[in-house]
């Protein structure tokens, strides 16, 4: 664009002038020339009368080259035919950046140099009227450069951002915008109103008052919606409205700024059960994890329900998305009611709103009042909330924790049969760390470590009857009540080797010893008697629900009494 503009200047010079222009920039370097032969077209050096104008930066008129040194020690001197020239150096910024020069035949001379001041005002004219239109490339160049800037910035953005001029017309919106709006293709010079259908934005066009992260719900492009926070501002100058921008974010990446959470670091890995029943519930729970129906988790088991729900959610394709859990055994009916649906005052705390493209966990569903469960299932089957008077669609995963079984509160009626039914498609069964004695020993050693090092001691050695004993106990509060008794044994070993005097003052331990006694010699007998009737092993586990490895622990302590009867 430069060689162009300084083209076009030097030929309309000639045009004018009937001489040939030259010129170069401060380097020297020929930037364009009127000059009709080649062979004419010799080398501008840094002590020719063209670089002597860049150099000094002030005009320089030669009327006979054969009286100026630097010509007549020139190589190129027989060669150019120029006879005398007028020049005028290029300033732009207060900087030399080159030069303008008339190249004059011996028939011009008499002419220009008869008003030299004239010419050279002219001269001067045209190198302004160059440096103006490198100045109006400059600013383009910025501006674009600018435009570019904020185009790539706003795009990085997480917001959908629109800008509209003083008549609500759409003037730039990001990729974010296009494609949540208009399926990715441009809405320049469309009316803001008819692209985001909102009586806000109405309002907004209307009165021309800035707000921030109202709750709007509009639907577009046919049976498509947009559930989220936007912002208006104004862009005034001087006090004159000249447009907004508007920014939206979609309810899910909204939630952080209401008090959500997503879920983290959860992976089926973490479960270190090792029964069968575990592994099961394991395997259920991969399956699940790759669909989208309601899942029912059941198990005497406390808070690593929780977890399992949330490695549901975590390896399913929501994963990225919010995870909210809600705890029926701990809130109102009423606060129950408006974190699932939202209250009237702040319909914000609605989790299914919150948790569109991610997950609920309903904690103890069994204790939810029953009318709520029925507004669950219809959810279930609509996948709609009442906002305002209107029904909103969101896409939200439900899974279900229960203390137990649910079948039997379904029974005697004490919840509601068709959630029940929706729920029971899809059920997992997670088993407490009671269930297998091999799985107690695994999370008593990885609790003893981690209370170890909060309390900055080494893990301490343990009695191997100490562990028996633990193993022994079917752990009705789960891992929770097993960790709380492995601080204890933290706390009070004091560096030394933790032995069975640190379980005298756990009540509970003693009195389950006591009941177990009894209990396990008739398990005993039981095991003794189908054994002398001929059952296999794995039948009499069968038999007696218990698993393998507790019927191996039975055989083991049997095989141990006998021997010390012998003895």
């Amino acid at each position: 664009m430069v060689t162009e503009s300084a083209s076009q200047i030097a030929w309309a010079i000639k045009r004018v002038m009937e001489v040939d222009v030259v010129i170069v920039d401060n380097e020297l370097n020929r930037i364009t020339d009127t000059f009709s032969y080649p062979r004419q077209r010799i080398e501008i050096r840094k002590n020719s009368i063209v670089g002597r104008i860049i150099e000094n930066g002030k005009p320089l008129a030669i009327d006979d080259k054969e009286r100026f040194q630097s010509c007549i020690e020139c190589k190129d001197f027989e060669i150019c035919e120029m006879k005398s020239l007028i020049g005028v150096p290029i300033v732009y910024e207060d900087k030399v950046i080159g030069a303008m020069a008339l190249a004059i035949s011996p028939k011009f001379i008499k002419g220009l140099f008869g008003n030299l001041s004239h010419t050279i005002g002219f001269l001067e004219k045209m190198a302004e009227m160059l440096v103006g239109k490198l100045q109006t490339e400059s600013d383009y160049q910025r501006l674009n450069l600018a435009k570019l800037q904020r185009e790539v910035l706003i795009d990085s953005m997480n917001e959908a951002i629109v800008l509209v001029d003083r008549d609500g017309l759409i003037t730039y919106s990001n990729t974010r915008f296009n494609d949540a709006f208009f399926g990715g293709k441009t809405v320049i010079n469309l009316p803001v109103s008819t692209v985001i259908r909102h009586a806000e934005i109405d309002r907004f066009l209307k009165d021309k008052q800035s707000f921030e992260d109202k709750l709007i719900y509009c639907e577009y492009k046919g049976s498509s919606s947009f559930d989220g926070l936007c912002s208006a501002r104004t862009i005034e100058i001087g006090g004159e409205y000249y447009g907004a921008v508007f920014s939206l974010k979609s309810i899910n990446n909204a939630a952080s700024a209401v008090g959500g959470t997503i879920a983290e670091n959860y992976r089926f890995e973490r479960f270190k059960g090792s029964s069968g029943r575990c592994r099961s519930a394991i395997n259920k729970a991969r399956t699940a994890s790759k669909n989208d129906d309601p899942v029912l988790i059941e198990g005497v088991c406390g808070y690593r329900k929780l977890e399992l729900a949330q490695a549901i959610h975590e390896e399913s394709r929501r994963g990225q998305g919010n995870f909210f859990h809600i705890d029926c055994s701990m809130d109102s009916d009423k606060r129950i009611e408006a974190e699932l649906f939202g209250a009237k005052e702040n319909v914000m705390t609605s989790k299914l709103r919150l948790a569109n493209k991610g997950t609920v966990c309903i904690c103890r569903v069994d204790l939810m009042p029953q009318y709520l469960q029925r507004r669950i299932s219809d959810y279930l089957v609509h996948r709609t909330i009442e906002v305002q008077g209107r029904e909103i669609g969101t896409d939200t995963r439900l899974i279900f924790t229960v203390q137990g079984t649910l079948k039997p509160l379904m029974d005697c009626g004490m919840f509601d049969q068709q959630l029940y039914e929706q729920l029971s498609r899809q059920s997992i069964y997670l088993p407490g760390i009671g269930d297998n004695a091999e799985d107690v020993a695994i999370y008593l050693q990885d609790a003893l470590r981690l209370y170890a090092e909060k309390y900055g001691m080494q893990t301490p050695q343990i009695d191997p009857k100490v562990v028996e004993t633990l193993c022994e106990y079917d752990w009705p509060g789960d891992l929770r009540q097993l960790r709380n008794v492995a601080e204890h044994l933290i706390i009070h070993c004091k560096n030394r080797p933790i032995g069975m005097e640190l379980l005298e003052p756990l009540s509970f331990l003693r009195d389950r010893q006591k009941q177990e006694k009894s209990a396990g010699q008739l398990v005993e007998d039981q095991i003794l008697r189908l054994m002398a009737s001929g059952k296999t092993r794995d039948e009499i586990a069968a038999i007696l629900q218990i698993s393998r490895a507790t019927l191996f622990r039975k055989l083991k302590k049997i095989n141990m009494q006998g021997e010390q009867e012998n003895d």
